[in-house]
């Protein structure tokens, strides 16, 4: 019985332990930060999604607003490949046009 069972996990040990990082792989990531204080404020936010962009394409956005005693400006990033391309932080909110 023992020999069984030491076969047994032998043979699945391998299997589970080339899947198990596969596992733990995220197909979205977000992070969004903002600051102010008294000389201005800024924001800044980066979106990034493999697999899950309708057509199973990947995308990124980021971006970045900011306002001061000089002025104000923002920027901004954005790359898809496949899929549909608007299925990111910025399209999904329907701002993609907009920013």
């Amino acid at each position: 019985m023992n020999v069984r069972r030491i076969a047994t996990v032998g043979a699945i040990a391998p299997a589970i332990a080339l899947a198990a990082p596969g596992l733990a792989m995220a197909d979205s990531f977000e992070q969004s930060g903002n600051m102010a204080g008294p000389d201005g404020a800024s924001s800044h936010s980066v979106s990034a999604s493999s697999g899950g962009t309708g057509g199973g394409g990947a995308s990124y956005e980021e971006s970045h607003q900011w306002a001061g005693p000089d002025g104000a400006g923002s920027s901004s990033t954005s790359s898809n490949a496949g899929g549909s391309g608007d299925e990111g932080l910025l399209g999904g909110l329907g701002l993609g046009g907009i920013l």
